[in-house]
């Protein structure tokens, strides 16, 4: 690597030797000597009339680097919010690159008291590199989680499990840059526990560079959490409620210290929510001789107290380093009681039998990460090494009792009733550590290098008892199961960019080398598997003019199996339903093209285009005389995905403005899988739209509106979805406080409503979930008001973090 890095500079230095030009560096800080993020450099002529010859940017260290033609006398101009404004004395230029001395702003008087600044944002925005949704200070998303913000973003779809879809794939969630380590049932329920008043936005991030890990097919869905950025001490308290059907209620806490070398600082969460699910299932089931109707009306209702914490300090001994530690934990306990009944008929509906099932299921969930990181600041151009060690430790304790009595026609049990109880403890333990190498040249050149290695040990034990004629609890050895899994992945990349004055490209590749081993101690099967791929991309960037920008990007990933998607043995839900692993599952790959072009920031439009190969679905299998239904996860075939997208921005008025978006999505998805075989194409129309209506008094009303088109998706045939939500938000106390009223799904079905046609299968599945509800929220901020720019950091934990299904 360090070959490749040598010959990449000394080829691009030598270009820039054929071009001559002077460059001017230097560094602001404010009278703590910390760096001011953002500041505006405008560098003036020394001569009469001091015309403006070019500008720039500070970046989040407070450096800036200016490229001038010619040598000279220059004037530097500085402003940065809160600060009073810097003219420097006339600047001798004679030099190719001169450094000058450290810049110190001094506090603004008249900006001195607590200010607080209000910027425009819009809902949605449509960035060169992803789509944003600011969830903070939004009024629409008052009340909501994550799960329902998410589904607000485009292209965004949610399937009959609540997996979160993107470009037609299950999208990778990250939090704060850091992959999360649930996946499936457990990531929903974490999804839907985290509320919006702990969120400042989502990130759609379809092309991900080298850089990242090359994990998830469709790209990354980032949240952002809410980062205090002030100095001195202060905090936020937060308290909501919400009544849909159930109850809800949630409260915050955020303390925050700052000084010049030590930055502390925790928050806390605590809430308490009911919901419901409702699944309608109507199945047909032919044999061939006769036709039976399989009816299920299944009705979920859980109870969950949820908390989380994260408390911190970053620590800056020197100039040049900071140290950081973080410590985070989340958990949940949760009760869930479910009605269920099954009803078999003939084609004349007549009702043959029934099962009446009651299912009690008490979990406890409960995770700790801790991330040690080190950054340090090479040179004063930009350079940097930063080092990350992580360890998370996710812990589950869950037990359910399902209860079934079996019914004939006339309302007598034709067979014993049957009584099962499932004990599912779970340990993971993930460990990892990465080193990130950023060498910037000069403005226009900067070359990064980096090295992941991680392991994951992931204990999974499934004890089944059944209830015997006594009314003893007899354990079940047929269908208890023990499964280990262990994992170790190692990577390393290396990204290069170089910018010119309208056209700017970015170059990586990145290899990762899998090595894994699944032992199932019941079943004493056990499988390796090793493999090393490599994932290149390239991103291109055309600034036209002042008005058109051009982006175009490719990119090679990977979607590697859940975990627990690996495990042989059969999990039986009810006695018509029951899951399996698949220990010969592969990973899929797929390859991304996207050009994005962006007129005047406000028209963006998007054309995005995906291949899939070996992709893995969820399989349905449901046999024709007892009308049972087998899932397992497995490779079925290939999938091509196509999309344009436009999203367009208006005020029509001073105090109105607007938010569109349309998007055209389709494609084609096959599948080779014996009794799951299908050749779809399919094709959807997306339309979201968001008002913002600034009132007199510091009110502000917002609007939100979606509809989705009827769609294909495999064998699926997705029925039109549609919202409208509104919410209306009042300012306090010069901007400190808040009250904000939203009533979510005024208009609309909070449904998922489908109906699945392939060999053998004729399913008409309607999973209706708690969407309309009024919730309310305040919220107060104390404390020192004087901004500072936080330090943002991924840590090493990556991919592995995501693929926890249990």
């Amino acid at each position: 690597m360090r070959t490749v890095q040598l010959i990449l500079s000394l080829l691009f230095l030598q270009g820039f030797a054929m071009g001559q030009q002077q460059t001017i560096t230097g560094k602001i800080v404010d009278v703590r000597q910390q760096p001011v993020a953002n500041a505006n450099i405008v560098v003036l002529s020394g001569g009469a009339g001091n015309k403006a010859i070019k500008g720039g940017i500070a970046d989040t260290a407070g450096r800036f680097s200016i490229n001038l033609k010619d040598t000279g006398l220059y004037i530097i101009k500085i402003t940065a919010v809160g600060y009073a404004p810097y003219t420097s004395a006339p600047v001798k230029i004679d030099a190719t690159v001169m450094r000058l001395p450290v810049i110190v702003l001094a506090i603004n008087p008249q900006t001195n008291k607590a200010v607080v600044v209000q910027a425009k944002k819009k809902f949605i925005e449509i960035q060169a590199d992803k789509t944003v949704l600011n969830i903070e200070n939004s009024i629409v998303a008052v009340g909501n989680s994550a799960f329902e913000l998410i589904k607000k973003a485009p292209a965004v779809t949610v399937d009959k499990d609540d997996n979160l879809k993107l470009k037609g794939g299950i999208a990778n969630i990250y939090i704060d840059g850091k992959p999360f380590y649930l996946a499936g049932e457990q990531l929903v329920q974490y999804l839907k526990n985290l509320q919006a008043d702990a969120i400042s936005k989502i990130e759609i991030i379809s092309n991900p560079s080298s850089k990242y890990d090359a994990a998830g097919q469709t790209g990354i869905i980032n949240i952002r959490l809410r980062k205090n950025k002030q100095y001195g001490t202060n905090g936020s308290l937060a308290a909501g409620s919400g009544y849909g059907r159930y109850p809800k209620a949630s409260t915050s806490l955020s303390l925050n210290h700052r000084n010049k070398s030590v930055n502390i600082f925790t928050d806390a969460s605590l809430g308490y929510s009911e919901s419901f699910n409702k699944l309608t299932y109507n199945s047909v089931i032919a044999d061939g001789t006769a036709t039976t109707y399989q009816d299920r009306s299944n009705y979920w209702h859980p109870k969950t107290t949820w908390s989380s914490f994260k408390a911190g300090m970053d620590y800056v001994p020197g100039k040049k380093i900071v140290v950081g530690i973080l410590i985070k934990g989340n958990g949940d306990n949760e009760l869930a009681l479910t009605d269920n009944e099954t009803t078999f008929s003939s084609a004349g509906t007549a009702k043959q039998n029934s099962i009446i099932t009651a299912k009690r299921n008490d979990a406890i969930n409960n995770s700790m990460s801790y991330n040690l990181n080190l950054k340090a600041d090479l040179d004063s151009a930009g350079s940097e090494l930063t080092f990350d060690a992580d360890y998370i430790r996710f812990k589950r304790r869950a037990e359910n009792t399902n209860a079934n009595i079996f019914r004939d026609a006339t309302g007598n049990n034709y067979r014993i009733p049957y009584t099962f109880r499932n004990q599912t403890p779970a340990d993971i333990h993930i460990k990892t550590v990465k080193l990130d190498f950023t060498k910037v040249y000069n403005k226009e050149v900067k070359l990064e290098a980096g090295a992941k290695y991680s392991t994951v040990q992931n204990d999974n034990y499934l004890k089944v008892d059944s209830l015997d004629n006594a009314g003893q609890w007899a354990k079940d050895l047929s269908r208890t199961n023990t499964f280990l899994y262990t994992e170790r992945i190692a990577a390393g990349y290396i990204n290069f960019t170089r910018d010119w004055k309208r056209i700017s490209l970015q170059m990586g590749l990145r290899a990762e080398n899998t090595n894994y081993t699944g032992n199932s101690i019941t079943l004493n099967q056990v499988r390796d598997s090793n493999y090393t791929n490599l994932f290149p991309s390239v991103f291109l960037t055309y600034r036209q003019n002042d008005r058109n920008t051009w982006n175009a990007s490719y990119s090679r990933r990977i979607n590697r199996p859940s975990y627990q998607s690996l495990n042989p043995f059969i999990d039986f839900i009810d006695p018509f339903t029951q899951f399996e692993g698949n220990p010969g599952l592969k990973p899929s790959f797929t390859q991304s093209l996207e050009l994005k072009h962006s007129y005047n920031d406000f028209l963006y439009t998007t054309l995005s285009y995906s291949h899939t190969r070996a992709q893995s679905t969820n399989v349905i299998i449901q046999d024709k005389n007892t009308g049972a239904v087998r899932n397992i996860t497995a490779n079925v075939g290939n999938a091509t995905y196509a999309s344009l997208n436009v999203s367009a921005s208006f005020q029509p008025l001073k105090w109105w403005s607007m938010d569109n978006n349309l998007s055209f999505s389709g494609g084609n998805s096959n599948s080779n899988y014996p009794g799951y075989a299908f050749n779809q194409n399919f094709f959807s129309i997306d339309i979201g739209n968001e008002n913002t209506f600034q009132l007199p008094r510091k009110i502000k009303i917002q609007t939100s509106a979606y509809y989705s088109t009827p769609y294909r998706d495999g064998i699926t045939r997705v029925r039109s979805s549609y919202i409208v939500s509104g919410g209306v938000q009042k300012s306090l106390w010069d901007g400190r406080a808040s009250i904000r009223i939203n009533y979510n799904n005024i208009i609309g079905p909070s449904a998922y409503r489908a109906r699945y046609l392939g060999a053998g299968l004729n399913i008409k599945w309607i999973n209706q979930w708690e969407g309309r509800r009024i919730s309310l929220n305040f919220s107060y901020k104390f404390g020192s008001s004087a901004v500072k720019a936080s330090r943002q950091r991924r840590s090493a934990s990556q991919e592995e973090r995501n693929r926890v299904n249990l």
